[in-house]
């Protein structure tokens, strides 16, 4: 199953937007961070139990995390390819 790759996209905006590396985005939601960087290269599906975790992480609300993750502003592309780091972790 291949992850939707606008949602994707909106988790690498949400992270950077926070200022946070993708190791202290999975430390601080509780989770590896090369499954940080598979949500984010759209191999891994962000799930509703992830979306409730990254609130969690970010003392917010899943609507205020949705409402962030679908925002439609302007935002640097994902790599078309998963990362040498994302394969090796």
């Amino acid at each position: 199953m291949t992850a939707n790759p606008l949602r994707a996209e909106n988790l690498r905006h949400f992270r950077l937007a926070h200022g946070f590396s993708q190791v202290a985005m999975g430390e601080r939601c509780s989770m590896p961070s090369n499954t940080v960087c598979m949500m984010e290269g759209g191999l891994l599906p962000i799930s509703i139990k992830t979306i409730d975790r990254i609130a969690a992480a970010f003392e917010m609300s899943p609507a205020m995390v949705l409402a962030e993750l679908d925002s439609t502003a302007p935002r640097e592309p994902i790599a078309a390819s998963v990362p040498r780091h994302c394969k090796e972790l």
